[in-house]
């Protein structure tokens, strides 16, 4: 897989009067052209940092275009991004074709000639790229969020902190959802909603603390969840009952990854003999009750109904169409 990464970062305050021009972004610590990831950490290049070990530690071959920062200030005149975006794009299309592509900005950069700076370069990028390439942004907790940004991405992650200290954390999430749904594991889902409420809300104390914990994945101390339903007929031995897999990423979206379980599964397919299925059978149930899965949330009857002349009906659970006669 071939990963294509970048930034370009500043947070603009249209009231202010000083525009953000060239040296904003060239002349400071956080200027870099294709090598920011095996600089010292700073502000501009934790994540290309966290991108590029993940990366080749997966195999991965990594590209890297320029990655600067400018301090928040005016609006960015309107060649200083033109510019800047353009060399992000040239170095793109120099590397094409790309599987992933991976982002670093603010959010809420806008220059003169362009209000929604993340969305011309995302739609830009898009343009650029094959329509299976997976794209994904990680922007600051202060962004605009727009349509075209949406559109645009098939990831968006935001920082959920402030002070802004899990740059570094977000950065491996979103890694992790680009590359998996690069590799068709999953396929995630956008919606833009706009919930029309202005405030101060403050990460660091509740009740926005508990929000932003639920938020975090599991081994950050947050928490999901994963609900479906199933025929129970489907759950009659370990060969159709999905929910008894412990293959990880390849099973439904957060399953774990239980090398016994699915050790058991094979077992079970290479028994001789009935006796034999039920011993394993019994094992992996074992195995269930001690793991835990999954969790029955309730069950539900379905009625049945069949015309009188119909004979040889199955009886079970579900309906199967098995040797049925009309009499």
């Amino acid at each position: 897989m071939k990963i294509f990464m970048a930034t370009l970062v500043t947070e603009t305050n249209t009231f202010s009067p000083t525009p953000t021009g060239m040296a904003a972004f060239t002349t400071g610590p956080d200027w870099h052209r294709r090598d920011a990831s095996r600089q010292p950490p700073a502000i501009a290049n934790i994540p290309v940092i966290a991108w590029r070990r993940l990366g080749e530690a997966d195999g991965h071959e990594i590209v890297e275009s320029l990655c600067t920062f400018a301090q928040p200030a005016g609006a960015t005149l309107q060649h200083v991004y033109e510019h800047l975006r353009d060399i992000l794009l040239d170095d793109l299309r120099a590397a094409l074709p790309v599987d992933v592509v991976l982002l670093f900005m603010h959010g809420a950069m806008v220059a003169h000639g362009y209000d929604d700076c993340e969305g011309d370069t995302l739609a830009r990028v898009r343009e650029a790229v094959d329509p299976a390439c997976t794209i994904g942004i990680e922007l600051d907790l202060h962004c605009h969020l727009t349509e075209l940004m949406r559109a645009s991405a098939d990831a968006i992650i935001t920082f959920k902190e402030y002070p802004h200290t899990d740059a570094g954390d977000r950065a491996p999430e979103l890694y992790r959802i680009c590359t998996d749904a690069a590799a068709g594991r999953v396929r995630p889902v956008m919606a833009l909603h706009d919930c029309r409420m202005i405030a101060t809300y403050r990460p660091t104390v509740p009740p926005v603390r508990g929000f932003v914990d639920r938020m975090k994945p599991p081994f950050e101390g947050g928490w999901n969840i994963f609900h479906t339903t199933a025929v129970s007929s489907e759950f009659a031995s370990p060969a159709s009952h999905l929910a008894l897999r412990g293959n990880g990423r390849a099973a439904w979206p957060g399953w774990p990854t239980d090398p016994e379980m699915e050790a058991l599964r094979t077992r079970w397919f290479a028994t001789p003999d009935p006796a034999a299925e039920r011993a394993v059978a019994a094992e992996t149930e074992r195995r269930a009750f001690d793991q835990v899965p999954y969790v029955s949330l309730g069950q539900i009857q379905q009625p049945t109904l069949f015309r009188t002349a119909v004979r040889d009906i199955v009886p079970a659970n579900a309906p199967f169409f098995w040797g049925l006669r009309k009499v």
